[in-house]
């Protein structure tokens, strides 16, 4: 989620740093909220490599990623066929009725290259075990390329919003229902534009599978160029104040100009834009 502010500004070029304000945010039950600008991993992200020689998972702290590869068929169609999956277990202390979100930014590095899925995928291990679906980016046939939910082995559910985009942010909204659990899925292809759900069979979408573990996976049927990612966070608590995970930055306008100003953040709504300590009003001056 995103909050933005426009205002107005009386000084000429000058930078000028509109703060948002936001309270209690150390109280959001976060699995995981990270960049990937570690010099480490984070070790609340685990691996789950089945077989490195053909499907691998490398931290690149010099380009802030995680970087996933295939050197051969990675697919988990039926059986877990060598995807490697990169894993943090979800909140703990979730009780029925409240909601976890899980975003992430993917990116294809050859989206010439078809027989390629890479997203987000929920399972409840041990290692080595086959997920039931998978969220994310679906480039199997490029000029059809998708944002796509997916059953694994079944093809249930299958619905997807078709994209022209290498690079899409996802998001996952799922609501503890005790055995049976309510997801909603969601993506964009920029920072700044509105999400766009997946509609469907994947609208209010229940399973009753373990759901112990969300990771980030890379799906292939031979060896590709591989998939990147820019950011994981999964936060739980829809009654909790919200996480900022990118900061907003300062802007520049000329007399009477706009500037404009964006944040990234995770949880509730409620948030307040100050400028020099004096609250403001989204869309205002």
């Amino acid at each position: 989620m995103r909050g933005g502010f426009r205002g107005r500004l009386a000084a000429v070029k000058i930078p000028f740093l509109i703060c948002l304000g936001v309270l209690g945010a150390t109280g959001v039950n976060a699995a995981v909220v990270t960049l990937f600008e570690e010099d480490v991993l984070s070790q609340e992200i685990r691996l789950d490599i089945p077989r490195a020689a053909t499907g691998n998972i490398v931290f690149d702290p010099a380009n802030d990623e995680l970087d996933f590869t295939a050197s051969g068929n990675t697919d988990m169609w039926t059986t877990r066929n060598n995807a490697a999956i990169a894993w943090t277990a979800i909140p703990e202390g979730l009780t029925p009725g409240t909601t976890w979100v899980v975003e992430t930014e993917v990116r294809l590095n050859n989206a010439t290259q078809n027989n390629q899925v890479a997203g987000l995928t929920f399972y409840g291990g041990p290692d080595g075990a086959r997920p039931d679906i998978t969220f994310g980016l679906d480039n199997w046939d490029p000029a059809a390329r998708a944002v796509r939910l997916q059953g694994l082995g079944d093809n249930v559910p299958n619905a997807a919003v078709t994209t022209t985009a290498a690079r899409v942010i996802l998001r996952v909204e799922v609501t503890e229902g005790g055995a049976t659990d309510t997801y909603n899925f969601f993506f964009r292809e920029a920072a700044a534009d509105p999400w766009t759900q997946i509609p469907g069979a994947a609208v209010d979408y229940r399973s009753s599978f373990a759901n112990s573990r969300v990771g980030l996976t890379y799906k292939t049927a031979a060896a590709k160029a591989g998939a990147s990612f820019g950011f994981f966070h999964v936060v739980g608590g829809s009654d909790r104040p919200p996480i900022i995970t990118t900061e907003p930055r300062p802007a520049a306008a000329v007399a009477g100009g706009v500037a404009r100003f964006f944040v990234g953040e995770l949880g509730a709504a409620s948030r307040q834009w100050r400028r020099n300590g004096v609250p403001l009003a989204e869309g205002g001056n």
